[in-house]
């Protein structure tokens, strides 16, 4: 005579090669943990109802918007001399970006040219106003590898005909196109739906911190993934997991280690004498 018990067990898996993370891809987004022993996770053939739940998870904000190779360009026209500068790849705030926009400049041409160009936040329009402050001046944004969508300009030269001309985006500027995270391994076969296709995501993160800070997730309520027939039985060693953003790209995690907490949790017979 026997009657159903419920088993479960916890596994925190991190990015950090210091602590076991292999195969960890050049963005920090992908990495694969390898188990001890030759069992796997020794799930036995006969269980029942095997479920995976993230139930917390720790990552940093830091999703770059600015990349170089991508969109990091600023080019632009100083005393009839043309000129570009590379912004580094970052997070940026219009502030930020408006910042280190002065200080390559700076850099480029020394301290008389700061101030060349000023961009502010028309907040009722959800805009960016960029001020040329000399006249003949101009920024390009013809030029391959521009931020202008980010910004919400179109593709054109902007040059000023009269000192401190400002200039207005024509669409709304897009800092961030990323909405949330999801995480993805081969835990799971089927996981999340997203639009009626399943890819083995396990979670989907909401952003609730600020730019360049640490992201703290602890559902209440943890999605329940059905992984029975994955992990039955199975004696797999490594698994890999992935950080996507909401497009369901890996995620460059500008050098960041993050991690998630798993519960794994099944349904077994236990038998009395």
């Amino acid at each position: 005579m026997g009657s159903l018990v419920k088993k479960s067990f916890d596994l925190l898996v991190s990015s950090d090669p210091s602590i076991g993370a292999v195969n960890r891809s050049a963005g920090g987004g992908r990495f694969s943990i390898i188990l001890d022993g030759t069992e796997g996770f020794g799930i036995p053939n006969d269980v029942q109802n095997i479920e995976l739940q993230t139930i917390s998870a720790e990552l940093w904000y830091n999703t770059p918007n600015i990349t170089v190779g991508k969109n990091a360009t600023f080019a632009f026209g100083y005393t009839n001399q043309a000129y570009s500068v590379v912004i580094p790849t970052g997070l940026y705030s219009l502030t930020q970006l408006n910042m280190s926009i002065d200080r390559e400049i700076i850099k480029l041409l020394g301290n008389d040219a700061s101030g060349l160009f000023s961009l502010v936040a028309d907040e009722a329009q959800g805009k960016v106003d960029i001020t040329i402050k000399n006249t003949g001046d101009q920024i390009d944004f013809t030029v391959p590898n521009s931020f202008n969508e980010l910004l919400g300009y179109d593709s054109g030269i902007y040059k000023s005909t009269i000192p401190l001309q400002t200039f207005t985006g024509q669409k709304v500027a897009r800092f961030s196109n990323l909405s949330y995270y999801l995480i993805q391994t081969n835990m799971a076969d089927n996981g999340l739906q997203i639009n009626g296709a399943s890819e083995g995501i396990i979670a989907k993160i909401l952003i609730t911190a600020k730019p360049s800070s640490q992201l703290l997730y602890q559902p209440p309520n943890p999605a329940i993934i059905d992984v029975t027939d994955t992990l039955r039985g199975n004696r797999n060693k490594i698994f890999t997991f992935t950080l996507l953003d909401n497009s369901k790209n890996e995620v460059d995690t500008l050098g960041e280690y993050w991690s998630c907490q798993i519960r794994v949790s099944y349904t077994t017979i236990a038998n009395y004498s």
